[in-house]
């Protein structure tokens, strides 16, 4: 037909970012943040809202066990569904500790109840996962002990 623009879309995919892009997707949290590595795993509890300014971060665990460590890890090692952030504060922070001193840190469990990771790292744009069962049985048996 004359006069017509036909307009093709061509949408490009970049590898790592697809699954970050808009809203939702998935994540691999050991490929995106590199914990295939971890060498020691610190959990730390977060002051309580309304605890005094003085108050900080308290060291609960720190994992250095191989074994133990592995388990978490590969507990993680699977697509997670990224999820719009919970309006509520973290209880605890993760480190894992990664060669030659990098650290890799997420926020964990919410206030309310809720279980979550979510972190500062460009690839979370906003969002968070549930972490599966198996890792938060794993990380809850630190919390208790």
């Amino acid at each position: 037909m004359a006069g017509q623009i036909r307009v093709k879309l061509l949408l490009l995919i970049i590898p790592g970012l697809a699954a970050c892009a808009g809203r939702g997707g998935s994540i691999n949290l050991v490929d995106a943040a590199g914990l295939a590595d971890t060498q020691a795993i610190e959990i730390l509890a977060l002051p309580e809202p309304g605890q005094q300014a003085e108050v900080v971060e308290r060291l609960v665990a720190v994992i250095t066990e191989p074994e133990d460590i592995r388990r978490i890890v590969t507990a993680l090692d699977t697509r997670l569904q990224l999820v719009p952030q919970a309006l509520c504060l973290e209880r605890y922070r993760l480190r894992f500790q990664r060669p030659e001193g990098e650290v890799v840190t997420f926020g964990y469990f919410c206030d309310g109840g809720g279980v979550f990771l979510r972190g500062d790292q460009p690839f979370w744009r906003e969002m968070e996962v549930v972490p599966p069962e198996d890792f938060q049985e794993l990380i809850g048996g630190y919390l208790r002990d």
